[in-house]
Parts: C-alpha cells; sequence; structure tokens
C-alpha cells in the first residue's frame, strides 16, 4: 500500500530524496481528482514542514505535473488541497484537464512547444496517452506564414516584442504522412522564428527523421537536436506500424549522424513497459550514441488501458522505477549528461541525480499566472 511511510522506507532504501520518490509515486499512481477527464495536470506547491526537509532547503517546493486521473489512486486532490492517504502533501494552483494545443510553454514560457500536425490524430503506440487526450485549438502549422501568424499570437498573449528571450522552439507532434513534409515544417519554422530575432535550439522529438539522409537535408538549420522516440527497445510490436519498422541499429546510425552534424542526439523512452534488465542493457549500448540525457518518462496508465497488458512485471511498485533510476544513474555518471529538471514533468529526477543537486525553472509560466 502506498504510504507517507512505504515511500520515506523507498526513499532510505534507495538514497534519494524524499521528494524525488514522492513525486515518481505521484506520476505513476496518478490522482483521485473530482472530474470528468481521463488526465490533468496542474502546479503543486509542496507544504513547507518537516517531510519536505530538503526541498525547502533547495527552495524547490514548486513543481507541475501532469497524469491520469484514478478514483483508486492513494494520492487524492480535495478542493486545492492534495493528501496522500490523510497527510496533507500541498497545494495545487490551475488544475485542470489535460488537453492537447497547439502549442505549450515550459522553462517559465522561455521555451515554446509546438503541436505542428494535430498529435490527437495520431494512434497506434499502445501506451500512447495522447488517445486520452482532448483537442483544444489544435492547428497545422507548415508553412512560414503559419509560423508568423503563430508567432505574431504568442508575442501578443506575453507582451513580447520578439522571440530573443526564447531558449528553444521544440516541436513535439504527430506523425505526418511524408517525411519530407515534417522536414519543411522544421525549415519554415527556422526561417520564421528568425525573423522574430529568434536565436535558439529547434529540437525535435518524434520518430520521422529516421535516416542520415533526412538529417542531411538539415545540415543547414541551424542550432538543432533530435531526441528519438525509441519508447521501447524489445517489445516493438507495441508501437505503431511505421515506428516499430524502424530497428534499434538504424536509429543509432541516425544519431550518430546527428552528432556528426553538430546537432545535439537523444533518445526518449517509456519507463515501466520492459524489465529493468533490458533497460539497462540498450540504456548502456545507446549511451555511447547519443550526446544529451535520454528524456526517461514514467509510465502512466490510464482507466481504459489498465487491462491491456502493457506494465512490465514489478513496474507497478515503486521500487522498480528508483531501482532504474539507480541503474541508469550508474550508466551516465562518468559522462557530462543530466536531466534537465524543465524539459520532463514524468520523469525519474527531481532535486538529484545521484549526489548531485539538481537546479533549473520546474513550472511552465510565471506563477502569476495561475
Amino acid at each position: 500500500m502506498t504510504s507517507v511511510r512505504s515511500i520515506q522506507d523507498m526513499a532510505l532504501k534507495y538514497d534519494v530524496p524524499f521528494e524525488d520518490a514522492l513525486l515518481v509515486s505521484f506520476n505513476v499512481n496518478g490522482v483521485d481528482f473530482e472530474c470528468g477527464y481521463d488526465r490533468m495536470r496542474t502546479l503543486l506547491r509542496l507544504n513547507n514542514n518537516t517531510l519536505f526537509e530538503y526541498a525547502t532547503k533547495k527552495g524547490d517546493l514548486d513543481y507541475y505535473l501532469a497524469m491520469p486521473v484514478h478514483r483508486n489512486s492513494p494520492f487524492k486532490i480535495r478542493g486545492n488541497q492534495l493528501f496522500l492517504g490523510t497527510t496533507k502533501i500541498g497545494e495545487t494552483f490551475g488544475a485542470t484537464e489535460d488537453q492537447c494545443s497547439s502549442h505549450y510553454v515550459r522553462r517559465n514560457a522561455t521555451a515554446i512547444n509546438i503541436n505542428t500536425n494535430l498529435r490527437t490524430n495520431c494512434r497506434g503506440c499502445k501506451f500512447c496517452y495522447t488517445a486520452y487526450q482532448v483537442s483544444n485549438g489544435e492547428y497545422r502549422l507548415n508553412s512560414v506564414e503559419d509560423f508568423n501568424n503563430f508567432f505574431d499570437g504568442f508575442m501578443i498573449k506575453y507582451s513580447l516584442t520578439d522571440l530573443a528571450g526564447i531558449r528553444q522552439l521544440s516541436v513535439v507532434t504527430g506523425c505526418y504522412l511524408m517525411t519530407d513534409e515534417l522536414i519543411a515544417a522544421l525549415i519554415n519554422l527556422r526561417t520564421s522564428a528568425t525573423g522574430y530575432g529568434f536565436k535558439g535550439k529547434i529540437f525535435y522529438l518524434g520518430s520521422q527523421l529516421s535516416t542520415p539522409d533526412a538529417l542531411e537535408r538539415l545540415r543547414d538549420i541551424g542550432s538543432f537536436g533530435l531526441t528519438f522516440s525509441v519508447e521501447v527497445f524489445e517489445r516493438r510490436d507495441i508501437l505503431r506500424r511505421n515506428k516499430r519498422s524502424i530497428g534499434l541499429a538504424q536509429i543509432k546510425e541516425t544519431l550518430e549522424t546527428a552528432k556528426e552534424l553538430g546537432f545535439s542526439a537523444s533518445i526518449a523512452y517509456v519507463l515501466g513497459l520492459e524489465t529493468l534488465d533490458v533497460v539497462e542493457k540498450y540504456l548502456a549500448e545507446f549511451k555511447g550514441s547519443i550526446s544529451k540525457f535520454p528524456t526517461i518518462n514514467t509510465l502512466q496508465v490510464h482507466r481504459q488501458q489498465m487491462d491491456a497488458g502493457l506494465v512490465a512485471e514489478g513496474a507497478d511498485k515503486l521500487d522498480y522505477y528508483l531501482e532504474a533510476r539507480k541503474r541508469i544513474e550508474g550508466i551516465f555518471q562518468d559522462t557530462d549528461m543530466r536531466p534537465l529538471v524543465w524539459e520532463n514533468y514524468r520523469g525519474l529526477w527531481f532535486l538529484k541525480f545521484a549526489d548531485e543537486e539538481l537546479f533549473g525553472c520546474r513550472f511552465p509560466e510565471p506563477l502569476t499566472s495561475f
């Protein structure tokens, strides 16, 4: 049974901050929230009390989270208060449905995630939560004019005169029918954004830049990052057809080409679908092919997926995730690759990576927005 005491015991066993263990458990269990939808998101402010001494000392009490809604979760939101059992964990701000929109911001509105091609139309990967999101203001962005219109509206909303203060434009989107369409959209995004003073990185997370040739066509795009959505290493049958056909050797070749071109290269993986031995084996193999810490997302199972046979043995328990954390730290500790806390709301690392403290903006917008 998940309780404050059980999480404290696990945190002590694996020598991780209680806050990190708690937030991993929260992401995996979801939340009992009196609403009519399948996914929710919220800002969480932890209580300034003895449970959270480490976060209080660091001044890191604010977090942003998105997760499934489960009536049987031990975590409950009542009013704007979050409880684990009868223990108050903190306050929530701006709790709402986790909808799929044309864009959203991260890193205190200095990074923009752009959905250029209707994520809610993308189906086929059996674990993907996009099927449980409601479309809200999605529209295709392909041409330079499309992006110009988007940035005009964005700058009005955030009272900006240019995009010079934006650090990263991240394209996280539904699959295109053709890779050519994706490449054209990325090039047009750079052309448009440059006209507004943007000098940062364009980042793509997906599986459609899957050959060295596709990356070669982006040689002149400027600062660029590729995170290939591998998702699973051996259970490729649970991916949509066009993703499962891409072998791991081909993915490695593509990532190595990205590095040769001066791009950052990484992978995204869903933790909870495979055994820890599989996770450890393949992350060690991919280590030499990437230049940026992998995006490790904890598996979030939704109500309609409960009997889908998705969860690996043991992955319904917190110690699976904390053991995975230790193993992954062992793989990457001798590198300079570390998780960025602003990029991943359902990861394994919040306050520490091994013995190193992690810092960074943990919420998407200025707190006055909530």
